[in-house]
């Protein structure tokens, strides 16, 4: 037994006001009369003042003292320490998809093991979380039917993932006392406080591992026999509403990759690549659109004839980037000042009075300089560098700035410090991949009609989308310019409001395309749950005691303390008149 609120027994000082109150008693003045029918009721009922006198027993004296009693109880918060045997179980189902194949059969297992360790102790404290730590927790509690609606609720969707630390976090959770138990569809290697429970056995399965296609209308898609025999196949195209355009069949090897080529049908600009159905769904269909993306005009300026041309030459190959249109996306030009630069993207260059400098480049942490290699070159500074607060370096040489950034809602804006128009620094590898990067980046915040083909399952961001008011189908918006494609494949699409009505600015398909997932030939059963009466932690815990009742008690007291003394006034009133 413990006290919470010591401060309780401050509701007793309420005994003695509750004696002194029973001590005062009224005192009526006297009348005396011949007749009875001669009194003036209103002066018998005028009262004299009170005195206090010897306390006198009663039944209502009591019930106070009681109910002050019941009240000090009530509010000291008496709780009762009782001992409590629990045996906690972290359950970590693997939620990779190849999962779905045998979640079925697997979940009813699962169930099992679980009633068999339920009825080892008189209490069970149940987590099942997914091995995916950003998904969230499947089921918390005791109750094993809501346990097993929450599994049946739950699909695993995730390509291949390493399990140890969702089995870490759920050691943590039953604090190293409890059982820690696996449910995957293969084998692998885990710590030794994990049991695991297989679901799996071994299945054969032909599907597809990747897509590509061109804007020319070419496509790619490669065929893996996750089997140990040679098999031939037969593969269809459809039209997006699902009537077959075409069917050829393709022979394999024994866990042979191949690849399958073709060309979008005509007056088509999606399809949908088929497979026979088999056990593992996912990688059996792809939802193809012909790929289209922004385009971008360029204009270039102050360059050598050299340069020009050899840049020209490059960016030919990149698609949808149109030179010397009357309306730029991005320019390439020299700068004397930064009031040269306006709002337009672009690779601005310094050129007047430059001097070659070398050394070690030091590449900031951005994605358009990340992963490109800027050693070995010479860089050509001017004496007089151009700075500006809203620029800030991404590339520096000691500590002179090569390249600054100043990012818009348009697109990257670049100062390069550096002589760009020397032919070995506009044609080296290491700009043109900058340049390209650049060019993606404006691409991508323009607000333009593009189609594209992408995983299951991936997030991916639009930022010309960023602020507006968009509508999706076939894919999650998760918020500002960031999207996720859907577990399944499909075709997808995402609408702005332009005039008050929609406008679709993205479209594109989705397909599976983990091979590890699709070999299902490594899968396997087993039961490795063994109870351990180790495993029973004590927990012990807190009750409140009694506490419904007594206040109910305290109630009824209450209600009969003002009947009582509802009752004895009248008896006075009685009294007083005869």
């Amino acid at each position: 037994m413990s006290v919470l609120n010591i401060w309780g027994l401050m509701a007793l000082f309420a005994i003695p006001l509750v004696i002194f109150i029973h001590m005062l008693q009224r005192k009526s003045k006297k009348r005396f009369s011949s007749t009875l029918f001669l009194l003036n009721l209103e002066k018998i009922e005028q009262k004299a003042g009170s005195r206090i006198e010897r306390l006198k027993n009663s039944r209502l004296l009591w019930l106070n003292l009681f109910t002050v009693l019941l009240l000090a109880i009530l509010l000291l918060q008496l709780r009762s320490i009782q001992s409590q045997k629990v045996l906690k179980i972290a359950v970590v189902i693997d939620a990779t998809a190849s999962m779905q194949v045998f979640w079925k059969d697997g979940l009813d297992e699962l169930i099992k093991e679980l009633e068999k360790l339920s009825k080892e102790t008189p209490y069970v404290d149940l987590k099942i979380m997914s091995s995916s730590l950003d998904e969230r927790a499947i089921y918390s509690g005791a109750n094993l039917e809501e346990a097993k609606l929450a599994l049946q609720n739950y699909v695993p969707t995730r390509s291949d993932h390493d399990v140890k630390p969702a089995l870490l976090r759920a050691s943590t959770i039953v604090n190293e006392l409890g059982l820690v138990v696996l449910v995957t569809d293969h084998d692998q290697k885990v710590p030794q406080f994990v049991q695991k429970l297989l679901i799996g056995k071994p299945l054969e399965n032909i599907g597809f591992t990747g897509f590509s296609a061109k804007q020319n209308g070419k496509w790619f898609a490669t065929i893996k026999n996750h089997a140990t025999k040679d098999r031939t196949v037969s593969w269809q195209i459809l039209s997006d509403e699902g009537k077959l355009i075409a069917e050829q069949s393709v022979s394999l090897k024994a866990g042979e990759l191949k690849t399958i080529k073709g060309v979008f049908p005509p007056q088509k600009d999606r399809f949908i690549l088929q497979l026979p159905d088999d056990p593992f769904q996912k990688d059996n269909r792809i939802y193809a659109v012909k790929p289209q993306v922004a385009p971008i005009n360029l204009r270039m300026s102050g360059l050598s004839k050299n340069t020009r041309k050899s840049l020209v030459q490059f960016l030919q190959n990149i698609p949808e980037v149109h030179l010397e249109s009357e309306e730029p996306d991005f320019f390439i030009r020299p700068i004397t000042s930064i009031g040269q630069i306006g709002d337009k993207p672009g690779l601005y260059f310094l050129r007047q009075n430059t001097k070659a400098i070398s050394g070690q480049v030091l590449a900031l942490d951005h994605a358009l300089v990340e992963g490109i290699n800027w050693q070995g070159l010479d860089y050509w500074l001017p004496q007089k560098d151009l700075k500006n607060k809203k620029f800030f370096p991404i590339l520096n040489l000691g500590n002179k700035s090569l390249l600054s950034l100043r990012e818009t809602k348009s697109g990257p804006q670049i100062i390069c410090h550096f002589e760009f128009d020397r032919k070995e620094i506009a044609t080296s590898s290491s700009m043109m991949v900058f340049l390209f990067r650049c060019i993606q980046q404006t691409r991508y915040n323009k607000l333009a009609y593009q189609a594209l083909n992408i995983e299951t399952n991936s997030e991916i961001r639009f930022p010309a989308l960023s602020g507006q008011t968009v509508s999706t189908q076939g894919i999650n918006f998760l918020g500002n310019d960031l999207f996720r494609t859907e577990t399944a494949s499909n075709f997808f699409s995402i609408s702005i409001l332009v005039a008050g009505k929609p406008k679709t600015l993205v479209s594109g398909g989705t397909f599976y395309a983990d091979a590890s997932e699709g070999d299902l030939l490594k899968a396997s059963s087993a039961n490795e749950i063994e109870f351990d009466t180790n495993k029973i932690t004590v927990v012990w815990e807190e009750g409140e005691t009694f506490k419904n009742f007594l206040i109910l008690l305290t109630l009824l007291i209450l209600i009969y303390s003002w009947w009582w003394f509802e009752k004895k006034e009248q008896l006075k009133k009685v009294g007083g008149l005869t």
